[in-house]
């Protein structure tokens, strides 16, 4: 499952605040993994660290045989 920036900014806010990991993690319904790693993210590259990344279409090779 992806998350949006919006929804990492607070988890991010929430854990800032005092609350462990686990507690954040609770609270939104993830993994503590993801949290520790959101926070890590944001404090080393600001906002572009945590944004998701876009996905770009498969490029499927089409074959015509006749």
């Amino acid at each position: 499952m992806r998350y949006d920036l919006d929804f990492k900014m607070q988890v991010i806010a929430y854990y800032r605040q005092g609350h462990s990991s686990h507690a954040t993690a609770k609270k939104f319904n993830v993994n503590p993994e993801f949290v520790l790693k959101w926070v890590k993210q944001y404090q080393s590259g600001g906002i572009n660290a945590i944004k998701p990344r876009q996905v770009r279409p498969n490029t499927a090779v089409s074959l015509n045989i006749t």
